[in-house]
């Protein structure tokens, strides 16, 4: 035990590095786990409700009737999720733009502020205008500077919304990839259950 506590604690990094790379890989499936437990007592309850209406049909019919079942399920969580999205989104956006609006207003009071509080330190004063002449330099140093030198940058910027960017792909991805998961977990839920029950009291 204590030789795998020290490997542990020297190869930790790596560990993690495993552990992030199984995650990523099993998120669709746990997505789908989710998903489906999720949705489990909705299907049972419109199998059950479509079962009753059509108790007369034959088997074939009845299990048409539990695959409907599942896809007004999904259906149904797909709609909630589009609906916590448009929700979500419009509300983030204006609290974005309004953060944009109110700052410059904020940064007028600020300055304001640290004009009234520094009027009777001449030192500090002096220090505050420096500091600001400095940073407007630099302004115009980064306008006037060159294409060359600014490419730099934006290619670091472009690299920065390109890793987002695959993230919120990856995230849908693994979305999409755990709804048909769940649908399958879903259509197999008896099964599963007899088999956990065969397991738990064999």
């Amino acid at each position: 035990i204590a030789i795998a506590c020290a490997f542990f604690f020297f190869q930790i990094q790596e560990v993690l590095i495993g552990v992030r790379t199984v995650t990523n890989i099993l998120k669709p499936l746990l997505y789908g786990a989710v998903i489906a437990y999720l949705l489990t007592p909705l299907c049972n309850k419109l199998e059950k409700k479509l079962h009753k209406a059509f108790a007369k049909k034959s088997e074939r019919i009845k299990k048409m009737l539990s695959f409907v079942a599942i896809i007004i399920s999904l259906i149904f969580a797909l709609a909630l999720v589009w609906m916590l999205f448009m929700l979500i989104i419009p509300q983030v956006w204006k609290s974005i733009m309004k953060i944009v609006d109110m700052l410059p207003g904020k940064i007028e009071i600020v300055s304001n502020w640290i004009n009234n509080m520094l009027r009777d330190q001449p030192e500090l004063q002096l220090y505050f205008d420096t500091v600001c002449k400095q940073l407007e330099t630099n302004v115009d140093s980064l306008l006037e500077a060159d294409f060359a030198q600014i490419i730099p940058g934006i290619s670091g910027f472009l690299g920065g919304i390109s890793v987002q960017v695959i993230g919120v792909f990856n995230g849908f991805k693994n979305l999409f990839l755990g709804f048909l998961i769940s649908a399958y977990l879903l259509a197999s839920r008896k099964l599963f259950a007899a088999q956990a029950k065969l397991i738990l009291h064999g």
